[in-house]
């Protein structure tokens, strides 16, 4: 009876190994490609996730023009389309105490509690709009990408503060777009360029590292001579000589 293989052990060997490496070779490839897939999807994640929040600061930086158009340019109302992509748009709450002193030590005191309108991406991001001023948080870091608008000099200290106030709508989410509208609540003077010993600015906040760098830069060269922070409050101290110090309430209702 004849062996099936007829072949030489040496070169039944060869043919084996010759075997053994092409599955090698290929599950190399597999794996390599299979690599390639995940790690495109993923980038894919994260360029959509990037383009989202692109989309809802451009967004935000409209609303907050509209938000100062009637608040300090005295226009009635505004409406601005943000689309939340998966998002969520929702106001929070926070509160502003502000204390001027004349030269002559009188005080007057004002305290208002705004409600910041807040952007969440679904994905750790979140774009925050408070008194002119949007900050943008990922994760534990946080930036200020548009300042309040405040005069900050040694001569005079200007505080046009816009506080937010829900009119209409809870917090939505979803895939549309939201149409968000500001009206004008009207508007309190707290000082008209008066002289003053000092104004002092106490306020709660979520972000209260990016307030405090905001103030401290103007530390350097202008009126600011104390910035403390106690947990998610900041306490600022201005000693300016003259001081001009609004409260702009605007009413921000979700349709």
């Amino acid at each position: 009876m004849c062996d099936a293989d007829a072949r030489p052990a040496s070169e039944r060997g060869r043919a084996q190994s010759e075997l053994v490496g092409f599955l090698l070779v290929f599950s190399v490839v597999v794996l390599t490609i299979a690599l390639v897939g995940l790690t495109g999807f993923v980038g894919l994640d994260g360029a959509k996730d990037f383009q989202r929040t692109t989309n809802a600061e451009q967004a935000f930086t409209g609303f907050a023009d509209s938000v100062d158009d009637v608040a300090r340019d005295g226009a009635p109302s505004r409406s601005t389309e943000i689309r939340i992509a998966d998002g969520r748009l929702s106001l929070a709450r926070t509160e502003t105490r502000i204390q001027v002193t004349g030269v002559d030590g009188s005080t007057t005191n004002v305290t208002v509690r705004p409600a910041p309108v807040v952007y969440g991406s679904g994905t750790g991001t979140t774009i925050t709009y408070r008194s002119s001023a949007l900050i943008r948080r990922d994760g534990d870091a946080a930036v200020m990408f548009r300042d309040p608008g405040f005069v900050l000099t040694d001569e005079r200290v200007v505080l046009p503060v816009v506080a937010t106030n829900k009119a209409g709508g809870g917090p939505v989410g979803g895939t549309s777009a939201v149409e968000v509208r500001t009206v004008r609540a009207g508007t309190t003077v707290v000082a008209q360029d008066r002289p003053v010993a000092n104004v002092t600015l106490n306020m709660t906040t979520r972000n209260p590292a990016v307030w405090v760098r905001y103030f401290e830069a103007a530390a350097d060269d202008g009126p600011v001579t104390n910035v403390e922070r106690n947990g998610d409050n900041v306490v600022v101290t201005l000693e300016p000589e003259r001081a001009t110090v609004t409260v702009h309430r605007v009413d921000v209702g979700f349709e």
